[in-house]
C-alpha cells in the first residue's frame, strides 16, 4: 500500500509541475523547462523535464523522455534513470528521472545538465548550503506553546551561511488505523521572524490543523499522534527566493516554472536549486492529544 500510495503521489505531482501560463500570444517557440531540487533528506533525487507545445496542440505529451541528465559533481558525473508513470485515463501518462542513493551534503558545488532528443542542452550549477550544526534553542519542545498562547522555535546556525535563505516548518506527524497505516503529515501555519532566527506558531494555528486531521473522520480514536517535528530548509539563494515566493512549495515535484523570474537553467527554463534540512522532534502533552479524542504514541526509545 505504501508502495502504490507513493507512485500515485508522485504522478500527482507530476502533473502540478507542468504550468500553464506560458503565453502563446503571436509565432510559436519552442521553449523546454527543466526542473530539479537536490534534497539532503532524501537519498533519491527527481527531475523533470517538460515542452512548451502550440495551441493547436493542447493535449500533447509535454514531458521529455529519453533525455541524458547528469549530475556533475567536483570528482565524478552521476546519470538519472528515465521513468514512466501510467494513469487510470487512457494516453495519461507521466515522465520524470531519478537518481537513487545520492544524498545531497554541504557545501557542495554541483551541476546539472540534460541532453535532449532533439540536441537541445540544458545546464544549470549552484552549491549547496555551507554550515558546520544547527542549534535549536527554544524552550517550546512541548506543544502547545506556553508563551502568549504560542509556540516560539529558536535557532542559532554555526559556521558559513552566505547566500542561504531559510525555510522554517511544524509538522504533525500521526497515522490513522486501517487498511493505510502510513504515517501522514499536518502542516501548521506559522510566522517567520527573519531578523530574530524565530517560528512562531499560535496555540489556535496549532489546534485549528489538530481538528483538521480528523475532517470526516467518525471515529477519533483511529487517529494516533506520533509526536511533531520542526524543520529547518538551508536552501541556495535562487532556490530560497523562489520558494519564499512560490506558496505551493513542499518538495521537487511541486515546483511550477514557465517564466524566466526564476529560472537558472540556460538554454531553458525552470529551477535547478537545492536544501539541506535540519529537523527536530517536539512532543505533545497527553491531555491536549486526548482533548481531540485522539490518541498519543508512547516516546520511542531513541528520543
Amino acid at each position: 500500500m505504501k508502495t502504490k500510495s507513493a507512485v500515485l503521489f508522485i504522478f500527482f505531482l507530476l502533473q502540478l509541475s507542468c504550468d500553464n501560463s506560458i503565453d502563446y500570444i503571436g509565432d510559436f517557440n519552442q521553449q523546454y523547462s527543466l526542473n530539479c531540487v537536490l534534497r539532503s533528506d532524501k537519498n533519491v533525487q527527481y527531475a523533470t523535464i517538460k515542452r512548451s507545445y502550440p495551441p493547436e496542440s493542447a493535449a500533447s505529451q509535454t514531458d521529455i523522455q529519453n533525455a541524458v541528465v547528469s549530475l556533475i559533481l567536483p570528482d565524478t558525473t552521476i546519470f538519472f534513470r528515465d521513468s514512466i508513470l501510467s494513469g487510470e485515463s487512457a494516453g495519461s501518462v507521466g515522465s520524470f528521472y531519478y537518481l537513487n542513493n545520492f544524498r545531497l551534503t554541504k557545501n557542495t558545488e554541483v551541476r546539472i545538465q540534460a541532453v535532449l532528443p532533439d540536441s537541445t542542452v540544458l545546464t544549470a550549477q549552484v552549491k549547496s548550503a555551507g554550515y558546520t550544526r544547527v542549534l535549536l534553542e527554544s524552550e517550546d519542545l512541548v506543544l502547545p506553546g506556553s508563551q502568549d498562547e504560542s509556540a516560539f522555535f529558536m535557532w542559532r546556525i554555526l559556521g558559513e551561511r552566505d547566500s542561504i535563505i531559510l525555510l522554517p516548518s511544524l509538522y504533525i506527524r500521526y497515522i490513522i488505523s486501517g487498511p493505510d497505516t502510513a504515517v501522514k503529515y499536518k502542516k501548521i501555519n506559522g510566522t517567520y521572524i527573519q531578523n530574530g532566527n524565530v517560528f512562531r506558531v499560535a496555540n489556535s494555528a496549532l489546534s485549528l490543523g489538530m481538528s483538521q486531521i480528523s475532517e470526516g473522520i467518525a471515529d477519533k480514536s483511529s487517529i494516533t499522534i506520533i509526536d511533531g517535528f520542526f524543520e529547518l530548509k538551508l536552501c541556495d539563494f535562487m532556490m530560497g527566493m523562489y520558494a519564499s515566493a512560490a506558496e505551493t512549495f513542499e518538495d521537487e515535484f511541486s515546483v511550477r516554472i514557465s517564466a524566466a523570474d526564476f529560472s537558472n537553467i540556460n538554454g531553458g527554463l525552470g529551477i535547478f536549486g537545492t536544501y539541506m534540512s535540519e529537523s527536530f522532534d517536539i512532543l505533545f502533552l497527553p491531555e491536549y492529544v486526548a482533548s481531540f479524542g485522539y490518541n498519543l504514541a508512547p516516546p520511542s526509545a531513541d528520543k
